[in-house]
């Protein structure tokens, strides 16, 4: 019989190991558009929100303004 916390740990090594596939999967998707996750999430964030200022999609998207920057420059 499993106890609550062994049921708790299996469930945290499940949840780590489908996040692991899910950007094993998505940078796959991503190589032939020459996009890296990070620029397909403003991409994404942007064409729902067209108009945004650099600072509020830095605020939206929990980065820095120079870490925008930095993303938009390289696409």
């Amino acid at each position: 019989m499993t106890t609550q916390t062994d049921d708790l740990l299996r469930l945290g090594f499940l949840i780590h190991d489908v996040s692991r596939l899910r950007r094993t999967v998505t940078d796959r998707a991503l190589r032939p558009l020459g996009i890296t996750r990070s620029q397909w999430w403003v991409l994404a964030y942007l064409s729902r929100r067209d108009g945004m200022t650099q600072s509020a999609l830095a605020a939206d998207l929990d980065l820095t303004k120079v870490g925008v920057g930095g993303l938009v420059s390289r696409m």
